[in-house]
């Protein structure tokens, strides 16, 4: 008598992706738990897409946070914004941008693994969501660009354009 057991996967450790001291540091467990990253992927690759993001939205934050940072505040929590809990509103606009991107980082290379007609439906089917991360990736960025700026008080709009 044989007995199938299945098995859960690759084993997920949780890995800390670095970053610079002005913002948070994040791990890949935070991601998956957050996004609803599937276990199935690998810890290293989950940790070098969310590395991309980290790096990618950093580079648009650049110029921005080196102004707060020159106005006296060493870290994005130590800017004075409204409290949501252990958060502050620029940490969780942040956090946002960073996961969203990551998980359609992670879509967009999981569009690639099979190439029949079934996957490549598949893969047809996820193009709308990417686009739906990344949407939510310039409406965060557009939130935090706009703090500390006359236009902070002004409903603000992201423009698509076609």
């Amino acid at each position: 008598m044989s007995v199938f057991i299945p098995s859960t996967g690759p084993e997920t450790v949780s890995q800390d992706v670095p970053n610079i001291s002005f913002f948070p540091t994040f791990s890949t467990a935070d991601l998956r738990t957050s996004m609803r990253v599937i276990d199935a992927i690998p810890t290293q690759r989950v940790f070098e897409e969310l590395q991309r993001a980290v790096l990618a939205t950093n580079r648009e934050l650049h110029h921005w946070r080196i102004a707060l940072q020159d106005a006296g505040h060493p870290t994005l929590s130590d800017v004075p914004a409204e409290s949501y809990g252990d958060l502050n509103e620029l940490t969780i606009h942040y956090r946002q941008a960073v996961f969203h991107r990551a998980k359609a980082f992670l879509i967009e290379k999981s569009t690639d693994f099979d190439s029949a007609a079934e996957g490549s439906a598949q893969g047809k089917d996820m193009e709308p969501n990417v686009e739906d991360h990344f949407r939510t990736v310039r409406e965060e960025i557009a939130a935090l660009l706009s703090y500390g700026t006359d236009t902070q008080s002004q409903s603000g709009a992201v423009v698509e354009l076609i």
